[in-house]
């Protein structure tokens, strides 16, 4: 099987500053939202999305004008892929085969793999020591669109929640560290996993909150990087876990390598 398709990144991608970066990278939305679209043209759209397992490789996919995509395996409900150096294993639940009248459709209220919705981040509070945070995450703005019924809380999607899970991981770990985000190089996804409740909630707003669960900080060469174990919650019905990592005072390198293994979580 083959498919073809391509990315195209803004020149402001990963910009700091009003500085665009030289390091781009295939990101961890990128790689969910490619397998997401791969296991859509095999399964013809048949079930809907439950869980999302994710594991990088040790160097980011740096060439961004041809990403390959392999599919690794696949038993009907579980597919997994290699998306450039990104393992990513989707797991699909069947559709039900009765509902009630007064039911919506499913494609309604099942998870996509993006949306046309624009989300801010409001009254974020962290503890710094503990390494926890929480937010309300609300959606500003949106295309209506077949996919988008309600005018007023439009469905999110597994790129929406993955974006507004790293935003508020970044807050927690770089406050339970004492570092600025500038001062630091990529944030790196290492492995995850995601959950999806049976239907995405439909809400134009709703809390959430991470939680480190583990960190520690280590000596790699000349680099210090810390890492960290976190859990995430929201109210629009996932959850994730995940371990993520940053180098704290990074060099100057191409391509952006990371020593313990990761991908950039890029929106």
């Amino acid at each position: 099987m083959q498919l073809d398709g391509y990315l195209e990144y803004p020149s402001t991608w990963s910009a700091r500053g009003g500085v665009a970066r030289h390091d781009r990278h295939l990101g961890t939305i990128d790689a969910v939202v490619l397998a997401c679209r791969a296991t859509e043209s095999i399964s013809r759209g048949v079930g809907d999305l439950r869980a999302v397992d994710i594991a990088a490789s040790a160097a980011p996919t740096t060439r961004l004008d041809v990403v390959p995509i392999e599919l690794e395996g696949a038993d009907g409900e579980v597919f997994g892929f290699r998306v450039g150096g990104i393992r990513v294993s989707i797991s699909m639940d069947a559709p039900r085969e009765s509902r009630r009248a007064d039911e919506m459709p499913e494609w309604m209220t099942s998870w996509q793999p993006t949306s046309t919705a624009r989300l801010r981040l409001e009254d974020v509070q962290v503890d710094a020591g503990a390494g926890s945070a929480r937010a309300t995450v609300r959606v500003v703005a949106w295309e209506e669109s077949l996919w988008h019924i309600d005018a007023h809380a439009p469905l999110l999607s597994a790129a929406d929640a993955i974006a507004a899970a790293g935003a508020i991981t970044e807050a927690a770990v770089f406050h339970r560290a004492g570092v600025q985000r500038d001062a630091v190089g990529n944030f790196w996804m290492r492995r995850a996993h995601i959950d999806f409740d049976a239907a995405s909630v439909r809400r134009s707003s709703a809390l959430l909150s991470v939680e480190t669960v583990h960190s520690h900080v280590f000596e790699r060469g000349a680099s210090r990087w810390h890492s960290a174990r976190v859990r995430v919650e929201s109210g629009f019905g996932f959850r994730i876990r995940a371990d993520v990592a940053f180098e704290e005072h990074p060099r100057q390198q191409a391509g952006g390598d990371s020593p313990v293994g990761g991908s950039g979580v890029s929106t």
